[in-house]
């Protein structure tokens, strides 16, 4: 595609421009560009079926088609990773258990508590509910009525929110961040 004499370069929802305006004489094809793996950004809000089913937002979807782990996560979360990042995340908490740089029992929970799901053709995946309970996604007693959870990008995966929640950590996050101030990861941790 042409625009003002350059060549634009798609890279899906960046590109790349080149020509004698910006000094690169040769068109850059897309082989040639390294672009890092996207990540998962933005806030959605589903609902949980009466059969602990979540639909994934349609943006995340090809990256969880082969399957996907979830397992509890910090603050109250349901943590939902790619199969690829999950095997990377196990190996980093891995490796700083037997450093004693991270307690062995975080690196247990964070394997224990995890489950392999498939999303079916809808992009639904089945939230078990041992994690539902952790993360206060269910009705009430006798309810077939559905449950409405914030599904959070959060860089190398996704997080199921109960809403209120995320609220709470949402406002909690964004003070710390218009103060500048960062918590302590021990303070996250005992929280």
């Amino acid at each position: 595609m042409e625009r003002g004499g350059a060549k634009w370069v798609d890279m899906g929802h960046r590109g790349a421009y080149c020509g004698s305006k910006w000094g690169i004489e040769q068109a850059i094809t897309q082989d040639e560009v390294q672009t890092p793996v996207p990540s998962f950004v933005g806030k959605f809000e589903h609902q949980l079926d009466p059969k602990g089913r979540v639909v994934l937002p349609s943006s995340f979807r090809d990256r969880f088609a082969p399957g996907a782990y979830l397992t509890v996560g910090k603050d109250g979360c349901i943590e939902v990773w790619t199969m690829e990042a999950f095997e990377q995340r196990g190996e980093e908490l891995q490796a700083k258990g037997e450093r004693d740089e991270l307690d062995r029992a975080e690196v247990r929970a964070f394997f224990n508590s995890a489950f392999l799901v498939k999303p079916d053709a809808q992009g639904r995946v089945l939230v078990e509910r041992t994690l539902r309970e952790y993360a206060d996604l269910f009705a009430s007693a006798g309810s077939t009525a559905a449950v409405s959870v914030t599904v959070a990008g959060s860089g190398n995966h996704v997080e199921l929110w109960a809403p209120h929640l995320y609220e709470a950590e949402s406002s909690r996050g964004a003070t710390l961040r218009a103060r500048g101030q960062r918590r302590p990861l021990a303070a996250l941790t005992e929280a």
